[in-house]
């Protein structure tokens, strides 16, 4: 009866953490969070996740923000050199 308990606690942890991952891989929404887990490993597991998807949300925008500096840059008209 534990153990049958214990199984499904980890199991549905699990479960949650993979809907996490398919939400934020669908929705290309990297600003989505897993939650905290019940379990150290998992848990653990969860928390690194959302640590990488910190570092690519701030990678993305530098991206944008390099992108925009480009087109902005492009955009402005050449000074031309008088002779």
């Amino acid at each position: 009866m534990i153990i049958a308990k214990l199984s499904q606690g980890v199991i549905d942890s699990i479960s949650q953490l993979i809907n996490n991952i398919q939400q934020i891989t669908y929705q290309k929404d990297f600003s989505i969070r897993c939650d905290t887990l019940p379990y150290q490993e998992l848990n653990a597991l969860a928390q690194n996740i959302n640590l990488m998807l910190n570092r690519t949300e701030k990678h993305i925008t530098k991206q944008v923000q390099a992108e925009q500096q480009v087109i902005q840059l492009n955009s402005e008209p050449v000074p031309r050199a008088t002779r």
